[in-house]
């Protein structure tokens, strides 16, 4: 099972973040095993969530590739932004 970070801006999930898994079309919960990920089932954060509840008619793939797309400067820009807080600041959440 994949964890729990937005696959659009790869923030982690929180205690306070209001994110949520979401099922696309390509949903198949038929062919996973105990230890892989369904397709067709991808993590958000609050940020992009009720976007991504918008575009569940979509293929997981095509969907998550159109968010990115329309969303790169400020993906690009909260990467940036968490990579330059020490590992402690990360961790602490500030």
């Amino acid at each position: 099972m994949k964890p729990a970070i937005c696959c659009v801006c790869g923030k982690p999930s929180t205690s306070q973040d209001d994110g949520d898994w979401v099922k696309f079309q390509d949903y198949d919960e038929e062919t996973t095993t105990e230890l892989s990920h369904p397709v067709g089932l991808e993590y958000f954060s609050n940020k992009y969530i009720d976007e991504a509840r918008k575009l569940v008619h979509m293929n997981s793939i095509d969907a998550v590739n159109k968010m990115k797309a329309m969303h790169s400067f400020d993906s690009i820009k909260e990467v940036n932004v968490i990579s330059k807080k020490k590992w402690w600041q990360r961790w602490l959440r500030f």
